[in-house]
């Protein structure tokens, strides 16, 4: 049995073992003097969306638009409209699945 085995044999005995350590509310003191959380959820989601439309902008600005118009123009009415159904369906089903992620997280 190598050092490594050793370890991890202990480690799952310590693991596992459901004795209770009385530390005389000593863990229940020092959890209620923490002070709260420095991230402001707020502020995380604010800085998120800057980012997402920063990232958005340069992309815009740097896309080879002069390329990519008259590509554009050129397809059909129904390619268009396809294509449109099912980004449309793609991103629906994007907000689908977030939302019911965010509903079974809470």
């Amino acid at each position: 049995m190598t050092q490594h085995d050793k370890l991890d044999h202990w480690l799952e005995d310590a693991l596992t073992d459901e004795t209770y350590l009385d530390d005389d509310g000593f863990t229940e003191r020092v959890m209620a003097r923490l002070p709260d959380p420095a991230v402001n959820p707020h502020r995380v989601r604010l800085l998120s969306w800057a980012a997402g439309l920063s990232a958005a902008t340069v992309a815009a600005a740097v896309f080879p638009w002069s390329k990519a118009a008259p590509a554009l123009t050129a397809l059909s009415v129904d390619a268009l409209l396809s294509g449109a159904v099912i980004l449309g369906g793609a991103f629906t089903l994007a907000a689908l699945s977030a939302g019911l992620y965010t509903l079974n997280r809470a």
